[in-house]
């Protein structure tokens, strides 16, 4: 099971100062005693000096950590006053399914009140509930919750992925451009991937998808290094360098430039090649450069997934 501990930074300050954080570790302990084999997840430990980053780190930092919010199980948010990075990590949870318990004063604060399973007033009651078997009672409103959002099981897609390659056998490769390896990093977030995943090429540019994925020079020069032909290419490629059953891979344009008329900031081709089938995938994506990114390496592990399940 993992948990993530979502909670006030600053809070309403105005200064840069942050709250104080020792609630983390209490936090922390609460959960050890009671699922000691639990991961926990901690922003603060993760990123101890991200109150000071730049506006790039910090936006970068900020949106993984929404990220990583989402692909937990249980978010623990500490809240005594109203903190909109906590909210923001607590409503990523819950539309992707995870269990919201949440430690504050503010029960009929609306984002508390609507997002959240259960809601302490203290510490000590956030530790009597997990004390007790509630918190397996709300495994199944889980479930339904997931599955009326996003039809699926509430855990990460990733986990899905390499629990099917597992099963099977199968081992995978990726070949990645645009996401510049945030596909690999998905994959191998995932404690034991070695035993599926062989690996992944990050050809970025056109000579690196010739030289190291033989993509044809002249597959490039007709179609572009964006293209579905381009991508099928990548696949088959990864999956010959790396001798694996089955590959994807990602070529896009992430932005903000590089778009043209014909082929617009956001457009991005998936593909993926095993020995029974070769799928492609076209999206056009319009958010920043760091959601485009997000988006095609989910959209990435949703086309393996369906591979496999199909």
């Amino acid at each position: 099971m993992r948990f993530f501990v979502a909670g006030i930074m600053q809070g309403s300050r105005q200064d840069d100062d942050i709250c104080d954080q020792d609630y983390r570790t209490t936090i922390r302990e609460i959960i050890a005693r009671q699922y000691p084999d639990a991961e926990v997840i901690c922003p603060l430990e993760l990123y101890p000096d991200s109150v000071g980053y730049g506006y790039e780190e910090g936006k970068r930092t900020f949106l993984e950590l929404a990220e990583m919010a989402a692909q937990t199980d249980v978010v623990v948010a500490y809240l005594p006053e109203a903190s909109m990075g906590t909210a923001i990590e607590m409503w990523h949870g819950y539309a992707a399914g995870a269990r919201i318990l949440t430690i504050s004063p503010m029960a009929e604060n609306w984002v508390i009140k609507f997002l959240s399973d259960r809601v302490f007033s203290s510490t000590e009651e956030f530790a009597e509930f997990l004390a007790g078997d509630a918190l397996a009672e709300l495994r199944g409103r889980a479930e339904l919750s997931r599955s009326g959002t996003r039809g699926r099981s509430k855990r990460p897609l990733e986990q899905e992925v390499g629990d099917l390659l597992s099963q099977r056998g199968w081992t995978l490769a990726v070949a990645e451009s645009c996401t510049g390896g945030l596909l690999g990093h998905r994959i191998t977030n995932v404690s034991g991937s070695s035993a599926y995943f062989e690996g992944g090429v990050l050809s970025y540019s056109n000579e690196a998808k010739e030289l190291l994925l033989g993509v044809p020079r002249e597959t490039l020069v007709q179609h572009g290094a964006v293209s579905g032909e381009t991508a099928l290419a990548m696949a088959r490629g990864a999956r010959r360098l790396l001798g694996t059953d089955m590959a994807v891979s990602i070529t896009g344009i992430a932005g903000p430039t590089g778009g043209t008329p014909d082929k617009p900031v956001g457009l991005v081709f998936i593909a993926l090649a095993a020995e029974d089938a070769e799928l492609l995938e076209e999206h056009v994506w319009s958010g920043d450069r760091t959601a485009n990114k997000a988006q095609s390496a989910e959209a990435a592990l949703e086309l393996i997934l369906k591979h496999l399940t199909g």
